[in-house]
């Protein structure tokens, strides 16, 4: 397991494999801005954030929904534009940065969580998605007489 021992690997906390100083967007602001950021950094969730409170996950599904409501809001001229809020459907799952790998894990798989937002109530710290969770579990399946290996074609 690339280096790893199982007792190294069972008192593993989030901290140590999570995506650090995450993305996020405010509920108020407009879900043209989220979809922008969304885009342009190439992100599928974003926590969603009332001044400094984790209050809900946009995800990239919830946003493709939302956008049908928005294009039809689009026919009212005195409509205003959709909010973040308004197309958060996620509840967030919030688990502080001590909280060991395994448990986190185990409550994504029961939940069918994609993400989890790393922090507290006043401060996201980082967020662990399943991609992360894949590229974490990616470093264990190395063997290393490959990893080791010069490669092929020097």
């Amino acid at each position: 397991m690339a280096g790893y021992k199982a007792d190294t690997l069972r008192a593993m906390t989030v901290k140590q494999v999570m995506t650090v100083a995450p993305y996020s967007v405010r509920s108020h602001h407009a879900l043209v801005v989220a979809a922008a950021l969304m885009t342009q950094k190439r992100i599928r969730h974003l926590p969603v954030l009332e001044d400094r409170r984790v209050v809900g996950v946009l995800a990239e599904r919830d946003l493709q929904a939302a956008e049908q409501v928005a294009k039809a809001r689009e026919a009212d001229p005195r409509a205003k534009p959709m909010t973040v809020g308004e197309a958060t459907l996620s509840a967030p799952l919030v688990v502080a940065p001590t909280e060991r790998l395994s448990s986190v894990v185990a409550q994504m798989a029961s939940r069918r969580a994609e993400i989890v937002i790393v922090g507290d109530a006043d401060r996201v710290v980082g967020v662990f998605t399943t991609i992360d969770a894949l590229a974490f579990l990616a470093t264990l399946l190395v063997d290393p007489a490959e990893a080791s290996a010069p490669p092929l074609g020097c």
